[in-house]
C-alpha cells in the first residue's frame, strides 16, 4: 500500500508504517517526518507528532508549513504561547498564507490576547472576504471585547456567506441576548435548531431567553433537551437548578446544583449555600 492509499482508507497506522520505512531508508527525509507527524496528530499521539515535526524542521527550517503544523500540534497539547511562536515563524517565512494568520488568531484567543487575534482575523477577511469561519471567529473576538454590535455584524456576514452555519446563528443569538434583543435571539436559536437539532447550545440559549421572559416551564423543557444532548453541560444544570428553585422545587433544584458543582461550575457552590444549605 502506498501512502496515498493509506490516507484514502483512513488507515493511519498503515500510513505511519509506510513513512517509518521511508525514514529508515532515508533518515534525512523531512517530508516523511512531516507526513508521519500529521498522522500521529490525527491519532492524538501528540508527543510523537511533535518529535517528528521538530525533526522535519531541523532538516528544513525554511519550510513555513512545518512551523504551522508544529504550532497546531502544540496548540492541541495546550501550549498556546509556544503555538503562537511557531505561527510567528511561519508568517515570517511566508506572509501570504491565510491559514497561518487564522491559526495564530485561534492561539491568541486561547491566551486571551483578543486585540492581537482581531488583527490577524482582519488580515484573513481582507485577503478572503468569503471566509465564513474567519468572520464567525472575528464575531467571537468582538464579543470577548464587549463589542456586541460588531459581533452581530460579523456573525451576520458569516451567515450570508454560509446560510446553514448553525454555530454562527447560536453565537449571534448570544450577542443579541447581551444587548437584550430577546426576540432576535429567539429567532436565531430556533433557526439554529432547525439546521442542527442536536445543538445543545441552541437549546440552552433558547431557555435563557424564556427565563428572561418569565416562561420558566418552557425554559426547563429546553434545558432538559440541552442536557439530554450533553450530559456534562454544567451551565445547563446550574440554570435548570435555579429555574426549578423559582418554581419552588427545592429538592430538584439542589440535585441540579450539586451536579453542576460536580461538573466544575464555579457559581454552583455559591448557589448551593444560598438555596440548599
Amino acid at each position: 500500500m502506498d501512502s496515498g492509499m493509506a490516507y484514502k482508507a483512513t488507515n493511519y497506522y498503515a500510513a505511519i508504517s509506510f513513512f517509518t520505512r521511508a525514514i529508515d531508508l532515508d533518515p534525512k527525509s523531512d517530508t516523511a517526518h512531516y507526513e508521519r507527524a500529521l498522522l500521529c496528530a490525527k491519532l492524538k499521539n501528540y508527543i510523537k507528532a511533535e518529535e517528528d515535526i521538530t525533526a522535519a524542521l531541523q532538516l528544513r527550517p525554511d519550510r513555513p508549513e512545518y512551523y504551522n503544523a508544529r504550532g497546531n500540534i502544540k496548540g492541541l497539547c495546550g501550549d498556546h504561547f509556544a503555538s503562537v511562536a511557531d505561527f510567528d515563524k511561519a508568517i515570517a517565512l511566508d506572509s501570504t498564507i491565510n491559514k497561518f494568520y487564522f491559526n495564530r488568531a485561534q492561539a491568541k484567543i486561547f491566551i486571551k490576547d483578543y486585540r492581537a487575534a482581531l488583527l490577524d482575523l482582519n488580515t484573513v477577511v481582507r485577503h478572503d472576504p468569503q471566509d465564513a469561519e474567519a468572520f464567525e471567529n472575528r464575531g467571537s473576538v468582538d464579543y470577548y471585547l464587549n463589542d456586541y454590535l460588531a459581533s452581530i455584524a460579523d456573525y451576520s456576514q458569516a451567515i450570508r456567506i454560509l446560510p446553514g452555519y448553525d454555530h454562527a446563528y447560536v453565537n449571534r443569538a448570544i450577542s443579541e441576548f447581551a444587548i437584550r434583543d430577546y426576540n432576535a435571539a429567539m429567532k436565531d436559536v430556533e433557526k439554529a435548531i432547525t439546521i442542527n437539532p442536536k445543538s445543545e447550545r441552541a437549546y440552552y440559549y433558547k431557555a435563557r431567553v424564556y427565563i428572561e421572559q418569565g416562561q420558566f416551564r418552557k425554559a426547563i423543557k429546553d434545558l432538559d433537551e440541552a442536557i439530554d444532548l450533553d450530559i456534562s453541560y454544567a451551565d445547563a444544570y446550574l440554570t435548570r437548578g435555579l429555574v426549578k428553585n423559582e418554581l419552588s422545587k427545592k429538592d430538584d433544584a439542589c440535585r441540579d446544583l450539586y451536579k453542576a458543582k460536580e461538573l466544575g461550575n464555579k457559581m454552583a457552590q455559591e448557589k448551593i449555600k444560598t438555596i440548599c444549605e
